[in-house]
């Protein structure tokens, strides 16, 4: 059975944990090892993590029979009533299991909760994620290349689902 469960503060590491797991295997296709290590460097240091709980920021974990097969990090009102799901991520393996579907619906009760009338996600445009996401109601919005430092862009659909 699927859960999906709030990360306590003081174990980010997980989250650290399960990203360094997922990440190579997930964006092999789609962006460099370089600019994988450049990125988990980056977003997924125990520092960074902690950083974005002080700032807003919730993480939870989609499991399978109490297994942590991956995680999300939302921010409630990340723009006025918006809710920004920054992070989704399941091991691939694992896909097509409905982890990744527990922890949208997750979010979609916190941002109901919340008041909030969005939901809005940034995702890689070679991502095979995109079509789940339009699968459950998200829309395209606009394109966004970001320079992210390292000599490495980010080439991101900025997507949402109306709430």
């Amino acid at each position: 059975m699927n859960t999906v469960t709030i990360v306590p503060t003081h174990e980010v590491a997980l989250i650290k944990s399960l990203a360094y797991e997922i990440w190579p295997k997930v964006y092999c296709t789609m962006i460099s090892a370089e600019q994988i290590d450049y990125m988990l460097n980056w977003m997924y240091s125990i520092e960074t993590l902690q950083t974005n709980i002080n700032n807003g920021h919730q993480f939870y974990l989609g499991k399978e029979n109490a297994e942590a097969l991956g995680f999300m990090g939302i921010q409630i009102n990340y723009t006025p009533n918006e809710m920004k799901l920054h992070k989704l991520y399941v091991q691939a393996d694992c896909h097509g299991k409905g982890i990744g579907k527990a922890l949208i619906e997750k979010a979609k009760s916190i941002a109901k909760e919340n008041q909030q009338k969005a939901i809005v996600l940034q995702v890689n445009r070679e991502n095979p994620a995109v079509s789940f996401y339009k699968k459950l109601g998200f829309e395209i919005n606009k394109l966004e290349v970001s320079d992210i430092g390292g000599g490495f862009v980010m080439d991101d659909y900025i997507m949402s689902l109306s709430i």
